[in-house]
């Protein structure tokens, strides 16, 4: 059997077939010209043929057979395929959990709609699927159907993403691509580093069932936290709903997103800021602000810098801010004794005097013990000192080291003081509404009534009426 090879129109014919190859080389159609010979000897030509000139790769038996089961002359079919080259694609990281940390707070620029948005966006629970590694894919060459390699245009890297597991996640057991929490917390990625930061989470409302909460992290509670329980953590306490008549302490911010109610019994003390919508007959303490959006109605107030009213106002109870309250308004108009205080220096006077006595007792103290030491070193000297006396000595070493650096931290402490008590020259209290009647506002000490206008330029009244004010 011999074969005329036509190159220009990349035909294969013999007395049996007729072959015919794509001008790409990725397809050839084969047709049987006659079936005299017994089907078995045709496929095996067949194949021979394809042998011989090479075409190997992508063939289609289905359709081989069908040719041969057919017995159609003028039946034309694909006999081969050959493969496009497919790109590959470079690994991928693949963020699961959101990783937007909420901005710090500064409640001198909160707005009215903040509080509702402040929830952590970055919230995961215990294993979390946080981040997915998506593993490279390679490129492929393709192929023609006589086995011309068609390399890839365009190459990707294999190299996978190094991706650390920070404190409180790690990779799944069950899937090595997969970084998981350990932890509930706020989640964060930077720099390639994926963490969890640790919070004791409570998932629904609080109450005597759980009973009270002491960390060392930070606590958040997605419910109310209702009388019965108490929470102390060493960082921030944030609370999305109402909480009633609870003791609540916190090394740094209290957050409660809803109200603080009850009969009374509820007290906030925080290191820094406590930011409430409202609150009703409690106490609250903060060493910086407390920030809250409508009233705080009977309640008593004290904070280490500023009271600040977004929208609302003040009735009744006893507000104390250091440097300043800020409202809207301030009393009712059933004449609800309100009392507002700022720049009262008597705490600050106070730790002021205690630094000062203290320093003194640290210099009479390096007094004595240089007198002490003088006299073990000349036992030591004469070799009469004891293991005791020995044990001393070097203990009045150390401590001649500690005092003077105890005495410039003191210092340092004190030259703050000093500089607070001059900026509670211009303490103050704006109110920016109405100031109804029976309501006490006092600075730096004096009592001062809302009709003495001379004394006004120590605070302001920038409301449209003043309603009969009297002490």
């Amino acid at each position: 059997m011999s074969a005329t090879v036509v190159k220009q129109t990349q035909k294969i014919e013999t007395d049996l077939f007729l072959i015919e190859i794509a001008e790409d080389g990725m397809s050839a159609f084969a047709r049987i010209k006659n079936f005299s010979e017994p089907l078995q000897k045709i496929a095996s030509e067949l194949k021979q043929l394809l042998s011989e000139h090479h075409i190997t790769r992508g063939l289609i038996s289905e359709n081989a057979r069908k040719l041969l089961k057919d017995q159609n002359p003028n039946q034309r079919m694909v006999i081969a395929k050959g493969v496009q080259p497919v790109p590959g694609k470079a690994a991928e990281v693949r963020e699961i959990s959101k990783f937007i940390s909420r901005a710090e707070i500064d409640p001198n620029r909160l707005k009215v709609s903040d509080l509702g948005e402040l929830k952590h966006q970055n919230l995961v629970f215990k294993d979390k699927p946080l981040i997915r590694i998506i593993p490279p894919v390679p490129t492929q060459d393709g192929w023609t159907v006589t086995g011309t390699r068609i390399p890839a245009k365009i190459q990707v890297s294999m190299e996978r993403p190094k991706i650390i597991t920070g404190p409180n996640t790690a990779f799944s057991p069950d899937d090595p691509d997969l970084i998981i929490a350990t932890v509930d917390g706020l989640a964060t990625f930077v720099e390639q580093t994926v963490a969890v930061e640790a919070y004791t989470v409570v998932k629904g409302d609080m109450g005597p069932e759980i009973g009270s909460l002491d960390e060392k992290r930070p606590v958040l509670v997605l419910g109310d936290v209702k009388a019965g329980s108490t929470i102390e953590s060493s960082g921030d306490v944030e609370i999305y709903g109402t909480v009633e008549d609870v003791s609540i302490k916190s090394g740094r911010d209290i957050i409660i997103h809803r109200g603080f109610v009850g009969r009374g019994k509820g007290t906030l003390k925080s290191q820094r800021h406590t930011i409430l919508t409202f609150a009703l007959y409690q106490t609250i303490e903060a060493n910086d602000t407390v920030f809250f959006l409508t009233e705080l109605i009977g309640c008593k107030v004290s904070a280490g810098q500023k009271v600040v009213g977004l929208t609302g106002g003040i009735i009744g109870g006893e507000t104390k801010g250091l440097f300043g309250i800020q409202v809207h308004f301030t009393g009712s108009e059933e004449a609800v004794v309100t009392k507002l205080m700022v720049g009262r220096r008597e705490q600050l006077v106070r730790r002021k005097r205690e630094m000062d006595d203290l320093i003194v007792q640290y210099q009479e103290s390096i007094k004595e013990n240089k007198q002490k030491m003088y006299e073990l070193v000349m036992k030591q000297i004469d070799n009469k000192i004891t293991e005791i006396e020995l044990e001393h000595l070097n203990s009045l070493q150390i401590e001649k080291k500690m005092i003077p650096e105890k005495i410039r931290e003191i210092e340092e402490k004190l030259t703050d003081i000093n500089e607070l008590v001059k900026d509670l020259e211009n303490a103050d209290i704006e109110i920016r509404g109405i100031v109804n009647e029976k309501v006490s506002l006092s600075i730096c000490d004096a009592r001062l009534m809302v009709q003495e206008k001379a004394r006004r330029k120590r605070y302001y009244l920038s409301g449209d009426k003043i309603l009969a004010g009297s002490l």
